[in-house]
């Protein structure tokens, strides 16, 4: 009878190590994605009066760029993001929209050069349930090994 008593404790603690393992794994993942999140900062400034209806624009020093987002009634419309660049100069262009309070899945659009200094893409906000909610719109500049960004923040339904 002994032993039947003693059998449990190992088991025991083996989920015990797991579970402790476990958390130690998701507070190390929470962690990293927070580091992450603050690693680098942009060194472009957009403008207080940011309506991305309009379009916004970003500056460091001589250079600047501007985003428009035409369309923008609400989630689930077809939207076209166009981005001019002003003495900046980008090989690769990418749009990263990320609900700000809200994890809405991977939503990255590679936009396409259409003239010197233009780029566009179409796009889709996917659906809130929530109604109303803010936005992180990332725009990624590579050019060789180096990448920029610069983030613009909107709401939308």
């Amino acid at each position: 009878m002994s032993d039947a008593a003693a059998a449990p404790a190992p088991t025991l603690r083996l989920w015990l190590i797991l579970a402790a393992l476990a958390l130690a794994l998701l507070a190390a993942a929470q962690f990293g994605y927070h580091w992450l999140q603050a690693q680098g900062s942009s060194p472009f400034t957009v403008s207080a009066d940011c309506d991305l209806a309009r379009g916004c624009s970003a500056v460091d020093g001589e250079r600047q760029l501007s985003l428009r987002l035409d369309g923008l009634a609400g989630s689930h419309q077809p939207l076209t993001a166009s981005v001019q660049l002003d003495q900046l100069v980008a090989d690769t262009l990418i749009l990263d929209l990320q609900g700000v309070d809200m994890f809405m899945g991977v939503n990255q659009y590679p936009l396409t050069r259409t003239t010197e200094g233009r780029f566009q893409t179409q796009l889709q906000l996917p659906v809130c349930t929530t109604g109303r909610m803010q936005w992180r719109a990332r725009l990624l500049l590579q050019r060789g090994g180096q990448q920029e960004f610069v983030d613009f923040t909107f709401w939308a339904q």
